[in-house]
């Protein structure tokens, strides 16, 4: 009686094990992927990364600096001068997390050429000639130290691209599938001209339409850029280009991290409140109330955490995230040497470990006693996600704690639900045997 019931459990659970595994090898309908993203984020978030002390200061333009110098977007003679101030300290390198694009519209000659367009009135053009440029004088500011100017990717931008990323290589760099643009929203060519490098500022939501991660590289326009805080910690570590070795190591100055293939860093968010230590206001920087030492060998970005600068995305750490807290995050994590990888037949393994661990507990449901069997499959379970901790705890690899127990836990219960139905029917058709000789009495 019991081979015969646990025969058709045993087929019946292996059945829903494989049909499971299929599902979690070919991600149908993109359930797997969420719930895998959504895993590897409570998991990087049971622990905190490693952070190096004084190494990144954020300049914020936020709702305070704006109440006080005017509404966003600032004129670029405002930027000027928070450059300036900035660039008193003698930081190793500034990044801007803006996009100056443009003439600045906002500059007074600006709207006297404007007007006199409208009005016809060319007195006004010899007015606007002799009022300052406001975008000239941000371009005599910038040389003035190393500054990283951002770009953003726009395939519907017909801009001229800036120059490119210095990126040389001893050996080839193989099949790179980088994210890519047809073109580039491009600062201001006197800015780009001025600045050492320009990096990518673009930040992606992916699946769960949460940013998880930040370009190292992108293609824009038929050219490869480094994303900006990738070009700030090149020039805050004094390299002159970026190299990548035979064995596909980019070195960054003294720092050496994996190049991966979709030039993607996985990011592993620190908690925001502990943000506020390393950001000062743009306002406490142009009114003098922050010394110009505070940024003395520092890497500094200059960005905007109000809401009417439209630069907060939704991260694992927080749905409005300020983008220049993400770049910041971003570089200290590469300088703490803390680079997130995953198996490069990462789904491959996680359907076979899911069909090892199913196999086992369509087993234990099949052959053991309730009781054995789940305690079985909880010692399963947690022995796994305890592993995958560890794993990414200690050798930053990220395997899915979550998605192989899914099969696991089908294929059990439906072992389990046929060989009870199996058992009772069994059971009910030797009572009726039974009764047909035995008196109900």
């Amino acid at each position: 009686m019991a081979d015969a019931a646990q025969r058709p459990a045993a087929l019946a659970g292996c059945a829903a094990l494989g049909m499971m595994a299929l599902v979690l090898a070919f991600d149908l309908g993109g359930l797997s992927s969420r719930l895998r993203e959504a895993s590897f984020d409570y998991m990087l978030g049971l622990s905190q990364p490693q952070r190096l002390e004084e190494g990144v200061v954020v300049v914020d333009i936020d709702r305070e600096s704006l109440a006080a110098r005017g509404a966003w977007p600032w004129r670029r003679g405002l930027i000027a001068d928070l450059v300036e101030r900035v660039q008193a300290g003698n930081p190793s390198a500034i990044g801007i997390d803006i996009l100056l694009r443009g003439e600045d519209r906002r500059a007074p000659g600006a709207i006297l050429r404007t007007i006199a367009a409208e009005t016809g009135r060319s007195d006004l053009t010899e007015i606007a000639k002799a009022l300052p440029d406001d975008d000239a004088k941000l371009a005599t500011i910038l040389p003035q130290s190393d500054v990283v100017i951002g770009l953003a990717l726009d395939p519907q931008s017909a801009d001229p691209p800036p120059f490119p990323a210095s990126i040389l290589s001893k050996g080839s760099l193989g099949s790179l599938s980088l994210r890519a643009s047809a073109g580039v929203a491009a600062p201001l060519s006197s800015f780009a001209d001025a600045t050492a490098a320009s990096g990518v500022i673009s930040l992606q939501a992916g699946v769960g339409d949460l940013v998880r991660d930040v370009p190292m590289f992108a293609l824009g326009g038929k050219e490869v850029f480094a994303g900006l805080s990738l070009e700030v910690l090149r020039v805050g570590q004094g390299a002159s280009a970026f190299l990548v070795d035979e064995d596909r190591k980019l070195r960054i100055g003294a720092l050496a991290v994996p190049f991966p293939d979709d030039g993607l860093m996985r990011l592993h968010l620190s908690d925001p409140s502990g943000w506020a230590s390393r950001t000062i206001r743009a306002e406490d920087v142009l009114s003098g109330a922050t010394p110009s030492t505070r940024f003395t060998g520092k890497m500094v970005l200059i960005g905007s955490s109000a809401p009417e600068a439209g630069a907060r995305l939704a991260t694992p750490v927080d749905p409005l995230t300020p983008t220049v807290q993400i770049h910041a995050e971003a570089i200290e994590q590469l300088r703490a040497g803390e680079f997130l990888a995953e198996l490069s037949n990462a789904r491959s393994f996680e359907t076979g470990a899911g069909l090892a661990l199913g196999l086992i507990a369509v087993a234990a449901a099949v052959y053991l006693t309730p009781l054995l069997a789940t305690t079985v499959f909880v010692v399963l379970s947690l022995c796994w996600a305890a592993a995958m901790l560890g794993l990414s705890i200690e050798r930053h690899l990220l395997i899915d704690p979550i998605g192989p127990l899914i099969p696991s836990l089908v294929g059990a219960n439906v072992a389990a639900l046929v060989l009870f139905a199996s058992t009772r029917r069994m059971r009910q058709a030797i009572e009726r045997k039974f009764a047909r000789y035995v008196s109900p009495e």
